[in-house]
């Protein structure tokens, strides 16, 4: 078996659920994307190859998160999948490559949904991640299938109780810089 690697663009351990927004649906949607280099020797040399993207990927937004990402130079869109559930219920996906996604959303707090996820291969789980996804957040896993084909499942959450809030960040005002005075050259060092 290959690799999994696990990118992770909101992250945190499930500790503790609770009760709230328990019966209200949550929309788990999973979208699975073929990824792969399209010139190795390209790569190589450090030539500049350009991307090419599956235009369904633009309409969804997801493009831009896996320019932030990734540096393959295609990305096709292979399935896009969406199921309904809610707190302590599961649906499963099956996903490019044979595998099976399970994913149980537990809980939701402070704007964050709490979930399970497992892998499957066959009837042989190969992955279990306790998560915790902040509302507007995406997790991705990336599955290597052949030396240059790789699948990124793409998981992502809404629900009412579930509300994607725009963070502002202060950005402190950086100090005022003292100038700087000429430092003497020695004789011997004549300048430019």
């Amino acid at each position: 078996m290959l690799p999994l690697w696990i990118a992770a663009i909101s992250v945190g351990i499930v500790y503790a659920a609770s009760d709230a927004g328990r019966d209200q649906p949550i929309k788990i949607q999973v979208e699975s994307i073929q990824a792969r280099y399209a010139d190795t020797s390209a790569v190589a040399l450090r030539r500049s190859v350009p991307v090419r993207m599956d235009p369904r990927l633009n309409q969804s937004g997801l493009s831009d998160r896996l320019r932030l990402m990734f540096d393959y130079s295609e990305y096709q869109l292979v399935r896009r999948q969406s199921a309904n559930s809610t707190c302590g219920g599961a649906v499963a996906f099956n996903l490019p490559g044979g595998h099976i996604l399970h994913v149980a959303p537990l809980a939701v707090e402070d704007n964050e949904l709490a979930m399970d996820l497992a892998m499957f291969e066959g009837d042989r789980m190969i992955m279990r991640l306790p998560f915790r996804l902040s509302a507007g957040g995406m997790l991705m896993l990336v599955d290597q299938h052949a030396p240059n084909r790789f699948y990124i499942t793409a998981i992502s959450a809404e629900g009412p109780q579930l509300r994607p809030q725009a963070s502002v960040v202060p950005v402190p005002q950086m100090p005022a810089i003292p100038p700087v005075e000429p430092i003497p050259l020695p004789a011997f060092i004549q300048p430019w």
